[in-house]
């Protein structure tokens, strides 16, 4: 098993979004510890992720000052 971690500043020259579809095409699970959540960030997630058990994915976030999307909750549950 490896781990990989990925921030918004691509070294490899790549899009972010391209970065994650990247690393979880062949993640048997996947861990995401971020900020805030937000519809955009997951409309990029959702298909990648859809494809693996719910219980092999873990996301931590905060709704410190609102600014995460209560329907991305709902969403991601």
């Amino acid at each position: 098993m490896s781990s990989r971690f990925i921030d918004n500043s691509s070294s490899r020259g790549i899009t972010f979004n391209r970065e994650i579809i990247a690393a979880t095409t062949t993640a048997s699970s996947v861990d995401i510890a971020v900020s805030y959540l937000q519809m955009s960030g997951w409309f990029v997630l959702e298909r990648e992720l859809g494809r693996l058990p719910a219980n092999a994915i873990r996301i931590l976030t905060t709704d410190q000052m609102c600014v995460t999307q209560p329907a991305v909750l709902r969403a991601v549950l």
